[in-house]
C-alpha cells in the first residue's frame, strides 16, 4: 500500500473517533469539520488538524502523533516502543502545565490545553494556539530592540516563574568543585559559540 493510502486509513479512523468526542471538549453543539482534515509532517511528529464549529465560534483541533524522522507513515511510528513509552508521560506533563496556568487565570500567559491521550494511536489531541516563538524573532540575527519584544521577554520570564513554582520540582543536589568548573566551562563555551564570538 502506498504511503499516502496508508496514512489516509489511519486518518479516517482517527477522524471518526474525534467526531463523536468533540461535544465533550467544545460543547454539545460542536461539530467536527471532517472535510477540513489536514495531515502535516514535522521532523518529530505527524500533526492532524481539524476545524471545529461550536455555535458562532470556530476553533482548531490538533492531533499529534510522535515519530522519528525516518518514519514515513503513521503505522511505522506506532511500532516504535520508545515513542509508545514516552508519549503518555508527555501528555501528563502537558496537562500539569495547563492546569497550573489555568489556576493562574491567564495573568502570566497560557499553556496549550491537551484534551485526550489516545493509546491506540499513541496520539495527543489538543487545542491549537496562535503565537510566535522567540526563536523566530531572532532567527535572522540580533533580536529587535522594541518595547513589544521586551514585553515578550518579560512575559516569558513570568511564564517560567509560574512553571517552576507550580509544576517544576525543586531538587537539591551536591556537586564537587571539579564538576561545577566542568559544567561552567561547557556553558561558557556554548554561550561563546552561539553568540558568534560576542561573548567569551
Amino acid at each position: 500500500m502506498r504511503s499516502l493510502d496508508s496514512n489516509q486509513v489511519w486518518m479516517k479512523e482517527i477522524t471518526a473517533s474525534l467526531a463523536v468526542r468533540v461535544g465533550e471538549w467544545f460543547g454539545a453543539s460542536a461539530e467536527l469539520n471532517v472535510e477540513s482534515a489536514e495531515l502535516r509532517r514535522y521532523p518529530n511528529s505527524f500533526m492532524l488538524r481539524y476545524r471545529v464549529r461550536a455555535g458562532d465560534s470556530q476553533s482548531a483541533l490538533l492531533v499529534k502523533i510522535p515519530r522519528k524522522p525516518a518514519h514515513r507513515v503513521i503505522g511505522e511510528a506506532l511500532q516504535n516502543d520508545y515513542l509508545q513509552e514516552h508519549t503518555r508521560e508527555y501528555y501528563d506533563f502537558m496537562l500539569a502545565i495547563w492546569r497550573a496556568f489555568e489556576r493562574a487565570s491567564g495573568e502570566h500567559g497560557f499553556a496549550i490545553r491537551p484534551l485526550e491521550y489516545f493509546e491506540k494511536w499513541n496520539a495527543i489531541a489538543m487545542l491549537e494556539a496562535e503565537g510566535r516563538s522567540l526563536k523566530s524573532m531572532t532567527f535572522l540575527g540580533a533580536p529587535p530592540k522594541t518595547s513589544r519584544f521586551l514585553n515578550y521577554l518579560k512575559n516569558t520570564a513570568r511564564w517560567l516563574r509560574v512553571y517552576h513554582e507550580r509544576v517544576g520540582e525543586l531538587r537539591v543536589e551536591t556537586f564537587s568543585r571539579a564538576e561545577i568548573v566542568s559544567r561552567l566551562d561547557a556553558l561558557l563555551a556554548d554561550l561563546s559559540r552561539n553568540s558568534r564570538g560576542k561573548v567569551d
